[in-house]
């Protein structure tokens, strides 16, 4: 599958180190980049997963489609049959972690999910993503909370790497938004900075793009829950195909 290559994730290389040093902030130079400012507030996290061994299941004219204002990701989760899955070179284990994250515990042919976001008054999520260099792409994530408070509870962050792919890509019936990397981390209170406007958490961190990842096609999302998994806030780029360096 020429869509659907092997992952060469988590490796920093000096490419990816001059994305992260060379002192551009995504989020602030998000005019010349890609950046969620001007994307609608999702209401909602839809979620398709698909077992790397089923097939029929990426190309089912059946395919459930994500409700309106709803951010939408489908993962392809890793198979009983290994390497020798058909769709194993999309599968990553960060599925498998989200769907055990939701209480499901095996995944035998595809499934789907719906959770709605809380979006706490004054809070805003933003991220961005600049163009990519050789295989490393830097995106930047921002959490800022206009409220007359200096604390948060410990938050947990995705923060998806995603391929835009056409419906028809490979046979499937729908367009997708594959989950191509994933980076999990926990801001809490060592992550905090606070100013007169409120309390800020920022990340600003190269992915990897997995082999054969179309770069013009990439988009980038966030979404941060709390420690019980109630889903706070998303945010998502939603930007024009483009080229890469």
């Amino acid at each position: 599958m020429s869509a659907l290559q092997p992952s060469l994730r988590h490796r920093l290389s000096r490419h990816a180190l001059v994305l992260v040093c060379s002192g551009y902030t995504l989020i602030s130079h998000a005019q010349s980049l890609c950046s969620s400012a001007d994307t609608p507030l999702a209401q909602g996290l839809f979620e398709r997963f698909i077992s790397a061994d089923c097939v029929p299941c990426w190309r089912d004219p059946a395919t459930a489609v994500p409700p309106v204002n709803a951010l939408a990701v489908d993962w392809i989760a890793p198979g009983k049959l290994g390497d020798a899955a058909p769709l194993s070179v999309a599968a990553i284990q960060e599925a498998t972690d989200r769907l055990h994250e939701l209480g499901r515990q095996n995944l035998e042919g595809a499934s789907h999910n719906y959770s709605a976001f809380k979006n706490w008054p004054g809070t805003q999520l933003k991220v961005a993503f600049g163009r990519t260099v050789g295989r490393y792409v830097g995106v930047s994530v921002e959490l800022a909370v206009a409220q007359n408070t200096t604390s948060l509870p410990d938050l947990d962050l995705w923060l998806l790497l995603l391929e835009q792919l056409p419906s028809g890509t490979e046979g499937s019936a729908v367009p997708r938004h594959l989950v191509r990397n994933v980076l999990q981390l926990r801001w809490g209170e060592d992550a905090l900075k606070a100013d007169a406007k409120g309390v800020h958490l920022s990340e600003l961190r190269p992915m990897s793009l997995p082999e054969g990842t179309q770069s013009q096609r990439l988009q980038v999302a966030a979404w941060v829950q709390d420690a019980q998994g109630n889903l706070i806030q998303a945010a998502h780029t939603a930007c024009a195909p483009r080229d890469a360096l």
